[in-house]
């Protein structure tokens, strides 16, 4: 395959002499009058095209490759941005605005109603809850201790530590109260509620049936330390019985403080912690725009350089055309 011709070998002799000094790389209509000798109207027209690009290239390559620096440290720099601002976006939703606070820490004036201002209603209302979920506690741990006693030597041995194992549930209990707490939405607070007091109703349906299953006769005694040996409905009986005390604690409780709350209700403070992540966000959007306005300024500039690339190619060919016809009036007939 032939090697091809330098562009310089592919020129018409060169029928201007230059001035001493002159600039080593012609003018573009010294080179397109050049052409005009090019027996090849074809090849004249590439080699116009290809002349006007190098010509391009040497005027500005050196800020077309600043710029490509400038836009690869831009775009990771952006993407990173990007990334740092999705994660302030999700703190912030993660992060409620304000928090519980008592009223005397709320800075307001309000105070708590004392208890003699309760009506009569929910000061039965809440003794009984809160007597009948301390019963419950109670009842629930006596079960667990006189089931894991029954014959067990290690506990007949060490009762202080079956003692120990049946505060799991009264603790647990507990815990299922405290979960409304962090609920700050009184929506999905509700709903919580309302949970608990489903589990509570399925749970005393079905310790209902067992309990109908395993006790038939009004006379019958009931020996709760063989509950586990009695049938095959006892062991079930147990576990139900053990989840509705606990459950039944829990959703006495929270009725509790249903009741309290409407004579202490909370206040809410700003929470710092969000405070300070949307403070956070707002800097950051700042340098964020920043980011993104020098990224758009140095991409647009390289597409205003290519597109004057282009533009500067065509405009050669479309000059060398020109020249062609000026000098032979039948080109193009």
């Amino acid at each position: 395959m032939a090697r091809k011709k330098p562009l310089a070998a592919q020129l018409a002799p060169v029928t201007r002499q230059r001035e001493p000094g002159s600039s080593l790389v012609p003018k573009l209509e010294d080179f397109t009058t050049n052409l005009l000798a090019h027996p090849n109207i074809g090849e004249a027209l590439g080699i116009a095209g290809e002349y006007a690009g190098v010509s391009f290239d040497h005027a500005y390559s050196a800020e077309i490759v600043a710029l490509e620096q400038d836009q690869k440290d831009l775009d990771i720099r952006f993407k990173d941005s990007i990334a740092q601002r999705s994660y302030l976006v999700v703190r912030i939703k993660g992060t409620p605005g304000y928090k519980k606070s008592a009223p005397e820490r709320s800075g307001t004036d309000k105070d708590t109603v004392s208890l003699s201002d309760w009506r009569v209603r929910d000061l039965i209302g809440a003794g009984l809850a809160l007597t009948m979920a301390g019963a419950a506690m109670v009842l629930g741990w006596s079960n667990v201790y006189a089931n894991l006693m029954a014959g067990n030597p290690t506990f007949l041995e060490r009762p202080w530590l079956a003692a120990s194992l049946a505060m799991l549930l009264p603790i647990g209990s507990a815990g299922l109260k405290f979960v409304s707490n962090f609920i700050y939405l009184d929506t999905w607070r509700v709903r919580y509620s309302l949970f608990i007091y489903f589990l509570l109703f399925i749970l005393l349906i079905t310790w209902g049936v067992l309990f109908g299953m395993n006790f038939n006769g009004a006379a019958g005694e009931i020996d709760w330390t063989s509950l586990g040996e009695a049938s095959t409905t006892a062991t079930p009986l147990v576990y139900v019985q053990l989840l509705a005390e606990m459950v039944g604690a829990t959703a006495l409780y929270l009725a509790f403080e249903e009741i309290a709350a409407r004579y202490a209700p909370d206040n809410y403070v700003l929470n710092a912690e969000h405070h300070e992540a949307v403070k956070a966000l707002k800097a950051h959007d700042v340098e964020h725009e920043e980011i993104k306005k020098r990224r758009g300024a140095v991409t647009g500039r390289l597409k205003a350089l290519a597109a004057l690339r282009e533009k500067s190619i065509n405009e050669a060919v479309a000059q060398h055309l020109a020249l062609r016809k000026a000098n032979h009036p039948t080109f193009g007939q």
